[in-house]
């Protein structure tokens, strides 16, 4: 059972490596270059299927993957993003944790990045032992994002998982 399980999440490894890539490519293709968070917006969706301008525009113009504006993009605290390199943009996308990040209910496409996000953390929560989860980072960020979500989004809330 034990080889069975690890087999799927390798297939799933699989998966994801070639959404990224693919996405990656058409984005070479089209001339639009590699941005981190537009191939995250292009993974986020579930398909190789392109973004809209709007959102695109609004991506590179500073607003991350989970949703939120950055105040210092290029200088994250040293606890969210602790490798770090000088100059370069933040690739953790905790912003939900982060001091710099600014949420704005509604901002166009806050409350799907918002909702992804939550979605992938639970996803990654059910590859996790509890006792392994507890107290994590992604536990915490994932409690602040059904904070956020119960605050901007109330009508919504029963689209986000559970904290179970």
């Amino acid at each position: 059972m034990r080889y069975l399980n690890q087999k799927s999440r390798v297939e799933e490894m699989f998966r994801k490596f070639a959404t990224v890539t693919g996405a990656a490519l058409e984005e070479v293709q089209e001339g639009n270059g590699i941005d981190p968070k537009t191939l995250m917006a292009r993974c986020y969706s579930g398909s190789l299927s392109d973004i809209s301008d709007e959102l695109r525009s609004k991506l590179r113009g500073g607003r991350t993957p989970s949703g939120a504006r950055c105040q210092s993009p290029r200088q994250p605290p040293p606890h969210i993003d602790p490798s770090h390199r000088k100059g370069e943009l933040c690739s953790m996308y905790r912003c939900v944790l982060c001091s710099e990040g600014l949420f704005f209910p509604n901002e166009a496409g806050a409350y799907e990045a918002i909702l992804a996000r939550a979605w992938r953390l639970y996803d990654l929560k059910k590859t996790i032992s509890p006792q392994e989860w507890i107290g994590t980072d992604a536990d915490h960020e994932m409690n602040a994002i059904i904070a956020l979500a119960y605050s901007f989004y109330p009508n919504l809330i029963a689209a986000f998982p559970t904290l179970d």
